[in-house]
């Protein structure tokens, strides 16, 4: 009996772009104000006030060292000055000096308990170093006492937003803006709030009424273009980036948002160049590296597309969906064994995904090794067992090892699913040939046939009668 060549497995392919749009989050503080105490009036001949004027004066002046020099001076004449505390605390607020002015505004409430902006610059200075929960409780009495003012609720908003209760923070922040509807930070903090609740219309809104006020704020114009990509606004969002860039030429998020829209409408090339721009600007964010390294692979471009992923990959080495495509792009250009590293690293850390098995498989049969191929196809069966690829190929694979009716069985599984899938009629028809039933295989040549498969007919002539 003569020997019947066997049809090519079929290749399975499979690239996805993976967008990774990133937020800034910049919630602009509330700012220490120079509220401070008065000079005291009248002529004076008490050093602590005479020192107390001074620092008045110095502060005025934002000479705020001096200032504190001054009512550091006052207090050691007075040491119960309540008032220079207070204004000793602001000018440390002033100069950044946050534990000194926690101190001094501690020292204010120790003698007056009612001082409600000492509670408020103090829940500030908290806020500044880092200690968040004495901020909150410094504010949460702030607000129970004087529920109307604003600077406590914004900076509250805040810290709930940085705690990701962001429901709870826009409560405030629609509490500020009502009560100011000149609030432009508050409109920016509201909008990223929306933003992490996928809110996205609201954060659109309060985008815009932000960007009333400030026309020229790059990265409002960025996170607004980032609201528009994930509302399907591609237009808009195109717009934004521009203008973000127009206003800002270093800003990083600006190019990788503009990545972003260029890689849906496919201009790759442009999303390259922005992908680059970003990287420039930017080293250490990793996924311009892996959205760029897609955009190289979208225009053949497979050796940069594998360089950037290798780097992405020294950086997140456990990111499966890179690892399986870096593992196609190795196998693409016939990096077998490189292949088969990143895609053995891709099944141990999703085990249940078939498409790292099947690419696999393909890499092993390139190499000739059948039968590891065949153990992978099986795995791919055991997890879908309607995969007609993965039948149609172990099948094949059975017919190379000339084990015909492991081969037939296969053939027939896929036929039974598929029974237009033309090329498992021919596979079939040579496996029944070789394994010595004609009659079978030239009924399947037929079908083939057929179906359009050209090369039927020549083995119709020559095996039927």
């Amino acid at each position: 009996m003569m020997t019947i060549e066997n049809h090519n497995p079929l290749p399975i392919w499979h690239i996805a772009f993976n967008s990774d749009m990133r937020f800034s989050i910049l919630f602009p503080l509330f700012t220490a104000l120079s509220l401070i105490v008065s000079p005291v009036e009248g002529r004076t001949v008490d050093p602590a006030d005479e020192y107390f004027n001074e620092g008045y004066e110095y502060f005025q002046i934002r000479a705020f060292d001096k200032a504190i020099e001054a009512y550091t001076k006052a207090i050691s004449h007075r040491p119960n000055f309540t008032k220079a505390y207070y204004n000793r605390g602001m000018a440390h607020l002033n100069l950044g000096l946050y534990p000194a002015a926690i101190d001094d505004m501690s020292q204010v409430l120790t003698q007056d308990k009612t001082h409600i902006k000492a509670k408020l610059y103090r829940g500030y200075a908290y806020m500044k170093s880092n200690s968040e929960a004495n901020a909150l409780r410094d504010f949460n009495e702030v607000i129970t006492t004087a529920p109307d003012m604003t600077a406590a609720r914004y900076n509250r908003a805040f810290l709930l937003s940085k705690k990701g209760e962001y429901a709870l923070a826009i409560q405030d922040l629609d509490i500020v803006i009502n009560h100011t509807n000149n609030h432009p930070q508050a409109y920016f903090t509201r909008a990223l709030c929306h933003t992490r609740l996928e809110n996205f219309t609201h954060a659109l809104k309060d985008y815009n009424k932000h960007l009333t006020y400030n026309p020229e704020d790059a990265m409002s114009y960025v996170n607004k273009g980032n609201v528009e990509q994930r509302l399907g606004l591609y237009s808009e969002a195109l717009d934004s980036y521009n203008r973000a860039i127009q206003r800002k030429a270093h800003s990083p998020e600006s190019y990788q948002g503009r990545a972003g829209i260029f890689m849906h409408q496919q201009r790759f090339t442009e999303a390259i160049a922005d992908y680059t721009s970003a990287i420039n600007l930017q080293q250490d964010v990793m996924s311009n590296y892996k959205n760029r390294a897609l955009a190289y692979l979208e225009t053949g471009n497979l050796q940069a597309a594998s360089e950037d992923f290798k780097h992405y990959l020294t950086h997140a080495p456990d990111d499966h969906e890179s690892l399986f495509t870096i593992g196609d792009i190795m196998a693409r250009t016939g990096m077998n064994q490189e292949a088969t590293i990143y895609l053995t690293r891709a099944i141990q850390l999703q085990p249940n995904d078939p498409r790292a098995y099947m690419l696999r498989s393909q890499v092993y049969l390139k190499d000739e090794n059948l039968n590891k191929a065949i153990k992978d196809l099986d795995l791919v069966i055991a997890l879908e067992p309607k995969n007609v690829t993965a039948l149609f190929n172990r099948g094949n694979i059975q017919f190379r090892k000339s084990d015909y009716k492991k081969s037939i069985r296969d053939l027939s599984e896929v036929i039974s699913i598929d029974s237009s899938y033309e090329n498992a009629y021919l596979m079939r028809a040579k496996a029944h040939i070789n394994d010595g039933d004609p009659e079978s295989g030239c009924m399947d040549l037929k079908k083939a046939h057929k179906l359009g498969v050209s090369e039927a007919r020549k083995l119709i002539h020559r095996f039927c009668k």
